[in-house]
């Protein structure tokens, strides 16, 4: 690398990076996008490498351009912690940690984790992201995240897992949508109804398609669009779809029901990167989610996943 590391170009390449486009990062950093072009062809010149492919809609990176964004989020995150490692020798949680929680746990658990997270680790900046457990995962592998809640499939390579709860999935719909339908359906049963589901690759339209096919049938959906417009649909009472047990907290039961379908069930699992050391933050973040799947499994028909697999 050519001439003095210039560490604010660093930050600056992440962020462009992660907005997509040079005049949104422009806009988040306040400076003119011509300065922020200069910048970047600084880096690329003493890199020797182009960072960037442009296009209509803003930029993408390179492949020389994310294997520097990998070393660079390291790097800098190991910097960033280097003050508050050495001003706290009892290694005492500090710093900031990056979390990942799926949609359904959203009203039901992450409020309370995070809740209870800042009360007694008010050192800790949180930056909580809510994904689909697909993108949950591949944010944890590409190191956007330091610890997410993911569901357990196959071929999850690169992270070490715990057990968190285990889950059933439901049909959620509003009380006269379901009207006559029994508290509990068969995956026959479910493809007599007209879904909204969000489209593949999600775990639940995969876990469903699964379990189509093993009865012979073909997954069919009346409606398709993005998780956060199903369940406004949902909410809305205009249909039917399937979540994890956990969204129960997401609905107001007076309005919509849940009806658990037999068969199918989800494991959650705390995961972090097998390669990289975990952090007392994630680690306390981690020991908070465990105590609250833990207090509210009385009142819950899932169990801590402990439970469930004993």
């Amino acid at each position: 690398m050519e001439g003095p590391v210039n560490l604010r170009s660093w930050r600056h390449f992440l962020l462009i990076a992660e907005a997509g486009s040079f005049t949104r990062a422009a806009l988040q950093l306040r400076v003119a996008q011509p300065v922020l072009s200069r910048e970047m062809a600084e880096l690329e010149r003493q890199l020797g490498a182009r960072l960037f492919h442009r296009h209509a809609r803003g930029v993408r990176l390179s492949a020389a351009g994310d294997r520097f964004r990998l070393r660079a989020q390291d790097i800098l995150k190991s910097i960033d912690e280097v003050p508050h490692e050495l001003a706290d020798a009892r290694s005492e949680p500090v710093g900031t940690l990056a979390v990942g929680m799926p949609p359904s746990m959203g009203g039901y658990i992450t409020s309370e984790a995070i809740k209870v997270y800042r009360a007694r680790y008010p050192a800790v900046r949180l930056n909580v992201s809510i994904l689909p457990g697909e993108e949950c995962y591949e944010r944890l592998v590409e190191r956007y995240l330091d610890i997410g809640v993911i569901a357990s499939r196959r071929g999850q390579r690169g992270l070490d897992t715990t057990p968190l709860l285990a889950d059933d999935v439901g049909l959620f719909g509003a009380h006269q949508l379901l009207e006559g339908v029994p508290d509990s359906v068969s995956i026959k049963e479910l493809a007599e109804l007209p879904l909204m589901l969000a489209p593949a690759p999600t775990f639940v339209h995969d876990l469903l398609s699964a379990e189509f096919m093993r009865e012979g049938m073909r997954l069919k959906t009346a409606v398709e669009a993005n998780l956060w417009a199903v369940t406004e649909l949902v909410r809305g009472g205009v249909g039917l779809s399937i979540f994890s047990e956990c969204a129960k907290g997401t609905f107001d039961p007076g309005s919509v029901r849940f009806i658990r379908v037999l068969g199918p069930a989800i494991l959650w699992s705390i995961a972090t990167l097998s390669y990289r050391p975990v952090t007392p933050a994630a680690t306390a973040f981690a020991g908070v989610l465990r105590a609250i799947v833990d207090q509210k499994s009385p009142q819950a028909t899932w169990a801590p996943a402990r439970d469930a697999q004993s």
